[in-house]
């Protein structure tokens, strides 16, 4: 029996960069942190040249998973991918004051993927981009009284 979603992984291209944007941004916490230089990551992905760091992010019981592959060096970037594209979508945080997180996204030069919206009563909603181009979401629900 399944229990849960676990985490979201995403594959960066600079590690640093990443922890630097989903840290400094969202207040996440790093709670992880691996190596795999050795054997593990080759057995599991089936490829003599695996190798990794991975980091566990841990924001409101949620994990997300970033991996940087030292090795294979050819691992292709996405681009172009977009929301209505088939396929994995976006990483969706649910936040309170979404206009100072709006505020915040603008200082750092995030760039919006559109605008805010009110997509249902009481939920706004707003795309943009993290650092490498995934798609990610700030969803402010109101409680209704």
């Amino acid at each position: 029996m399944i229990r849960r979603i676990g985490h979201t992984a995403l594959c960066v291209s600079d590690m640093d960069r990443s922890l630097a944007f989903y840290k400094g941004l969202f207040g996440m916490e790093e709670v992880l942190e691996v190596d795999l230089r050795d054997e593990r990551m080759k057995r599991l992905l089936g490829d003599e040249r695996a190798e990794c760091r991975v980091v566990h992010l841990s924001v409101g019981g949620t994990v997300l998973e970033l991996f940087q592959y030292y090795s294979p060096e050819d691992g292709q970037k996405r681009v172009g991918h977009r929301q209505f594209d088939a396929g994995f979508t976006h990483i969706g945080f649910e936040v309170t004051e979404m206009d100072r997180h709006l505020d915040d996204l603008r200082r750092r030069g995030v760039q919006l993927v559109g605008e805010p919206v009110t997509v249902r009563r009481g939920c706004r909603v707003v795309y943009f981009y993290g650092p490498d181009g995934e798609v990610l979401e700030l969803r402010e629900t109101q409680q209704e009284q």
